[in-house]
């Protein structure tokens, strides 16, 4: 194999190892993603939560075709 092909196999895969690091700064951990999901269940629109205190926005908006509780 020419250097020069050797040398652009080797910027490619810099190149895509730099990607992978990214995304691997970027990334949360389960802890962090578990409690997100749960924040979001809990206080935003998520209608099955047992565990929040109140009746989150979902429940408290009539049912119909516009979403929110047909039970409550």
């Amino acid at each position: 194999m020419p250097k020069e092909d050797k040398a652009k196999t080797l910027e490619e895969q810099v190149k895509m190892l730099k990607e992978e690091l990214q995304v691997c700064r970027e990334a949360k951990t389960i802890n962090e993603a578990c409690n997100a999901l749960t924040d979001f269940a809990q206080k935003q629109k998520e209608p099955f939560t047992t565990s929040h205190p109140e009746p989150n926005q979902w429940h408290k908006s009539a049912g119909g075709g516009g979403g929110g509780c047909n039970i409550l």
